[in-house]
């Protein structure tokens, strides 16, 4: 079974995700 590597792509995913709203809202505030 490959759940754990579904997983894995989901949090990778998530964090790209988070990080790149992350960016769009240091770039915002300036």
């Amino acid at each position: 079974m490959n759940i754990s590597r579904q997983l894995d792509s989901f949090i990778i995913h998530l964090d790209s995700f988070n990080y790149s709203h992350s960016m769009n809202s240091i770039v915002m505030s300036r």
